[in-house]
């Protein structure tokens, strides 16, 4: 036996090699055992193997017995491959039979799936990374042809393509969207969550006879299923301090504590309707209130509920709807009567006794920043704000009747209150501007997590989410005309320049105006002759602002010094000025035509102005052809000009007056130009073209549309949009191309603007064009889920 194991790994290799094995790897003599096949071959097999039923080679087993035994998909005498049957008899190697036999080459195989799941073709090949968007693909990264978010159900975004499968992390919605909810649930009247929790909302079923506690997780609205359903009556508010530190309140006093695990109820010592429910943090009392002048307190190191010495004024039959906190001794209580409680390190104080009319009015909720004001919301649209936190409480004009009963913010510039008829109302911090919110229910708690966005709970089992860009609603008149060109320093102070006279619209967050009916000394400067016009205006914080147009015209209001139409050298024949723009130093830069010398002769050099700060004067452009926009640098004395045939000029303060050619790569017209530094630069024009500078060189990106880009705008965040033909509104994503906007129209549009706080909080964008379009878009990242 020791000779044969000796010789055994010969008969093994011929058995394994297969035909002609034998005559190529001759045993040597006396190496054969006994107990082996010799098969017609030639092929000698070892002991525990026979011949394959072809005498071709060996089998260890029942493949290649030439049966199809059980397990086996094929047997055809041989363990060979690519002949219509694999070696261990696995697969008949034919694409489609479900079975990747890679082999064969296949890459795939879904079986009579092949050529409609959008993953496998008939010919096995993979879809995805084969080149081509497939009817049943929703993506493909290595087809070129770009899918948007907007081409899948949303507004805006950059669609992300994994294994040829959409990513929605960076598609989102503009305004408020319905997320699903259990069936069963009827009203929901609080919400509250956090980055840790998630959220939860509470209310009532739709019988309205038991309470309702819903979770949002992992993206979808679930039923809690901690608590007993069995509990009658209704949940009326939700606060927590963390995952396992919630308490929720509703009537009969009811109050109960979920520890992480499960909901308990708890004694509170209170025996009529609880309405809201306040902490400050894990360590801190919790406050409930409620009916009549009801306000209970747990004392988290005594583990007891006790109920709150009030001011002796407070009535008895007063309704106390609402509390909130900016520290655990700085507590504020609003309800009927217009009652607002205070309490401070000294206990409770009434506030707001002064204020006409406040005892007539039913304040529904209460929310401050914690460090500044101090908001209050109630009955008619009623808005109460103490801007400093000291009892200085003022009515605040919103412009909406309907009853507000939620208020919710992240800071004093973003405040957002909801209530009757689907009234959305939203405060910058200057002022507060409508909102559309898809519904006309009652909406009736409010709250937002980071990275969940900003969600409203309403009445028959509503939840909307707020995905962080929203649209304000239309004024009641809007912009006439054809709106050439925007600049704004805030939602209710906007300029529009437009065609004909008036030439200059002015927009104060609730109507237009001809700004020379606000400012009667422009009337005397503005274009009175036929073929004059505007087309352009530019402003800074300072007040200033600078208009310009054909034939030269340029106005200047100064800050001091008022409206005036200042001279400058142009030579024999005025051409016109299409863009201003101002930067650093006071610097303002307007550009324009390029005209003809003479008969036959080349473009003389385009226009350039420019304001130093004490007076306007030419520069040399050194340009052939016209400029169409400038973008200066509010740091750096730093502009480009943009224009025809795909001119872009550089201007820097610190060489000189000179602007420096630069090289585009393209000879289309270039319409718009903004950066967000002067190592950030864009430029958009005809036809969708798109450049960008880095400091260094211009990159030419591929075309936004085959559509005509007109204007551009940036904030200091850096989030930059432009607009062009065919209702066209376009988003960069910071990172490498642009993607379209949905927006509700199909006319030209013609100019962009924004305002911003540079705090990466809020940003409005605003947009004009031909018959009359004009829409406001507020974009925010603290309302925002995390695109």
């Amino acid at each position: 036996m020791k000779y044969i194991d000796e010789c055994s790994w010969w008969l093994r290799l011929a058995a394994l090699t297969g035909v002609g094995a034998a005559a190529a790897l001759a045993p040597a003599p006396g190496c054969i055992d006994p107990g082996t096949s010799l098969c017609t071959s030639g092929v000698r097999c070892p002991p525990e193997a026979e011949c394959t039923a072809d005498g071709d080679g060996c089998r260890f087993d029942q493949c290649g017995n030439g049966v199809v035994d059980e397990g086996e998909a094929c047997d055809d005498g041989n363990v060979a491959s690519l002949d219509g049957c694999k070696g261990d008899c696995s697969s008949d190697e034919v694409c489609g039979n479900g079975i990747v036999d890679l082999h064969t080459g296949e890459e795939c195989d879904e079986g009579a799936l092949n050529g409609t799941s959008g993953v496998c073709s008939t010919a096995c090949t993979n879809f995805c990374g084969n080149g081509t968007l497939e009817d049943n693909e929703p993506c493909d990264a290595s087809a070129g042809e770009v899918v948007e978010c907007t081409d899948l159900g949303f507004d805006w975004g950059t669609l992300v393509c994994t294994n040829c499968q959409p990513i929605y992390s960076r598609c989102g919605t503009i305004g408020w969207w319905r997320p699903e909810v259990p069936a069963g649930v009827g009203s929901l009247f609080g919400v509250w969550g956090d980055v840790a929790t998630g959220l939860v909302a509470v209310g009532e079923d739709d019988t309205g006879d038991v309470i309702e506690i819903l979770r949002y997780n992992d993206g979808t609205w679930v039923q809690d299923g901690s608590f007993d359903t069995s509990i009658e009556g209704t949940l009326f508010d939700v606060w927590g301090s963390g995952p396992s530190d919630v308490f929720a309140v509703g009537d009969g006093g009811k109050v109960l504590y979920y520890n992480g695990s499960a909901w308990s109820r708890l004694n509170a010592g209170a025996v009529t309707t609880l309405r809201d429910v306040w902490g400050n943090d894990d360590r801190s009392d919790v406050f409930a209130v409620g009916d009549e002048r009801t306000v209970v307190r747990y004392d988290r190191d005594e583990l007891s509920w006790s109920i709150e010495e009030l001011p002796a004024e407070v009535p008895a039959e007063v309704t106390f709807e609402a509390v909130w906190g900016g520290g655990p001794v700085d507590v504020y209580v609003v309800g009927s009567g217009g009652t607002i409680l205070h309490l401070t390190a000294a206990g409770w104080r009434r506030e707001g006794l002064a204020l006409p009319g406040l005892s007539e009015i039913r304040l529904l909720d209460v929310w401050g920043t914690g460090d500044g004001p101090v908001f209050a919301v109630g009955e008619d649209g009623t808005v109460l704000q103490d801007p400093a936190g000291d009892g200085s409480w003022a009515f605040v004009p919103v412009g909406v009747q309907e009853d507000l009963r939620a208020i919710w913010g992240t800071s004093r510039e973003q405040v957002m209150a909801v209530g009757d008829n689907g009234t959305v109302l939203l405060h910058d911090g200057r002022s507060w501007m409508s909102m559309e919110s898809a519904t006309d229910l009652v909406i009736l708690g409010l709250w937002g997590v980071n990275g969940i966005g900003l969600v409203a709970v309403a009445q028959d089992g509503l939840v909307l989410t707020y995905g962080g860009w929203g649209r304000i609603s239309q004024a009641p008149q809007t912009a006439p005309q054809a709106g050439e060109a925007t600049w704004a320093r805030g939602l209710d102070d906007v300029y529009a320049v437009v065609a004909e006279a008036p030439y200059l619209l002015h927009f104060d967050g609730a109507q237009w105006r001809a700004a020379a009916d606000v400012e009667p000394e422009l009337a005397a400067l503005l274009p009175d002759e036929e073929g004059e016009r505007l087309y352009d205006v530019w402003g800074n914080d300072r007040g200033e602002l600078v208009l310009v147009g054909t034939g030269g015209l340029l106005l200047h209001r100064r800050v001091p010094g008022g409206w005036e139409r200042p001279s400058y050298t142009d030579g024999d024949e005025p051409r016109a000025l299409y863009r201003v723009f101002g930067g650093a130093n006071g610097n303002i830069f307007a550009v324009g035509e390029a005209l003809p010398q003479g008969q036959g002769e080349a473009l003389a050099e385009a226009l350039i102005v420019r304001y130093d700060g004490e007076q306007w004067a030419t520069m040399r452009s050194g340009a052939r052809a016209s400029l169409r926009a400038v973008w200066a640098s509010r740091v750096d004395e730093v502009a480009f000009a943009v224009g025809e045939q795909g001119t872009i000029l550089r201007y820097d303060g610190d060489l000189g007056e000179t602007w420096v050619d630069m090289d585009s790569g393209t000879v289309r017209t270039l319409h718009a130009v903004w950066g967000n530094s002067t190592e950030e630069v864009y430029v958009v024009g005809e036809r969708g073209t798109a450049l960008s500078y880095n400091g260094s060189i211009w990159t030419l990106l591929d075309p936004m549309s085959d559509r005509d880009v007109t204007d551009l705008w940036g904030s200091r965040t850096g989030r930059v949009f432009a607009v062009g033909t065919g209702g066209s509104l376009y988003y960069h994503n910071g990172i490498d191309r642009w993607s379209p906007v949905r927006i509700q129209t199909d006319q030209r549009l013609l100019s962009v603007w924004g305002v911003d706080t540079g705090r990466d909080e809020l940003e409005a964008l605003m947009y004009t064009g031909d018959g009359g379009a004009f829409g406001r878009i507020l974009v925010s990242n603290a309302f925002a889920p995390s695109y």
